[in-house]
């Protein structure tokens, strides 16, 4: 059979035929082989797909960072660009508490005499003046904020040049103009700017702009508020400017208790 085989064609039919009836077997003993290839594929693809997914995520977080960076950034850049518009010795600080007191409207920032930040201070922020430093400690200070009930900042009417007062009304409310009377020109939507007078705050600092105007040429004295221009309540980074001198300031004072209701 073997000669045969070799030197002649008769016996290709039986070899196909037991190579048909083989092949089964052939595939069957191929399959863990088969497996294993298509085990490996998987594995290194399951691992390249880990991989990327794993790198997408660092680079999304990479990417959340760096747009916080820019909003910082832009945030210190305005700071920078508003103290550069005054003359003194600026110190970035951040907010790190406020007072309990409701009744009062106070910061805490992380700088204090140990960073070179004295009584007196201006504290700016990017869109306008906040108030001024009126307690420190060797690594914090504490800052009334102008709407106050204790504050008073000495203003001018950017359009005019008409000379006024801001005083604070407490947390969260309008600044009150008073003192104005019937004749004077001050309008809706007036700019208040720092005067400088007294020597506590840079002059020309924005302060608040004018909501309300009541009154009229019958009235001794118009009923003017205006809202501060810092966002006194969402405020995270300041510009401490010492240009005061480091004199305690004349309305650091506590307030005088509420009064009490009648007693039944």
């Amino acid at each position: 059979m073997v000669i045969a085989d070799h030197r002649t064609t008769s016996l290709d039919t039986v070899r196909t035929i037991f190579a048909t009836a083989v092949s089964p077997l052939i595939y069957t003993a191929h399959l863990p082989y088969a497996a294993l290839a298509v085990f490996s594929q998987w594995r290194a693809t399951s691992e390249d797909n880990a991989r990327l997914s794993r790198e997408l995520s660092r680079q999304a977080i990479a990417l959340q960072r760096l747009s916080a960076l820019e909003a910082e950034n832009a945030r210190l850049r305005a700071l920078l660009g508003s103290a550069e518009r005054v003359v003194g010795r600026e110190r970035f600080a951040v907010v790190i508490g406020v007072t309990p007191d409701p009744r009062r409207s106070q910061l805490i920032v992380d700088r204090g005499d140990g960073q070179g930040i004295g009584l007196g201070d201006a504290v700016l922020g990017a869109e306008g003046l906040v108030g001024q430093i009126i307690e420190t400690g060797a690594l914090s200070a504490r800052v009334l904020l102008i709407d106050d009930l204790a504050h008073s900042t000495p203003v001018v009417v950017l359009r005019n040049g008409l000379r006024a007062l801001a005083q604070g009304q407490g947390p969260g409310a309008p600044l009150s103009v008073p003192y104005l009377s019937s004749q004077d020109d001050i309008r809706l939507g007036d700019v208040l700017v720092t005067s400088g007078l007294g020597g506590r705050f840079p002059p020309g600092y924005p302060v608040a702009r004018v909501v309300s105007v009541e009154g009229s040429t019958s009235d001794a004295f118009l009923a003017v508020r205006a809202e501060a221009l810092a966002p006194l309540r969402r405020l995270r980074d300041v510009v401490v400017l010492s240009v005061a001198g480091g004199k305690r300031p004349p309305w650091d004072r506590p307030l005088a208790p509420a009064p009490r209701g009648p007693e039944s």
